[in-house]
């Protein structure tokens, strides 16, 4: 059986800086860190989306250790990783992008782990 709580030790290590790494993001952004925010008005989206983004990633990052869930959290986290790192190399130099890079590694091997856990 392949669950979280029998993992191997680098799956637990892995989940475990994952969400560490979101549940920052996400508080940066519910608490208004203005440079957190500049990507989404670069984009010239809407204030709002910042904190929708902060809540989702929060959200993932819990959702990640509740077993009915965490193929799907582990998804969005995905989603939002890839979009963090698409908006680096539209507009920014693309070594800024290299820590969406690793959550999209990270979150790569969280969904493809959860995918066959039972």
């Amino acid at each position: 059986m392949n669950t979280i709580s029998k993992s191997p030790i680098w799956i637990w290590a892995v989940t475990i800086l994952t969400a560490l790494m979101f549940l920052g993001a996400g508080l940066a952004k519910l608490a208004g860190v203005e440079m957190v925010h500049l990507s989404f008005k670069t984009m010239g989206l809407p204030a709002i989306t910042g904190y929708i983004v902060g809540a989702l990633e929060i959200a993932g990052a819990i959702g990640i250790f509740v077993k009915p869930v965490r193929f799907l959290a582990a998804l969005g986290l995905l989603a939002t990783s890839v979009g963090a790192f698409a908006y680096h190399v539209a507009y920014t130099p693309i070594a800024e992008g290299v820590p969406a890079l690793v959550l999209i590694v990270f979150t790569v091997i969280l969904v493809r782990f959860f995918r066959t856990a039972k």
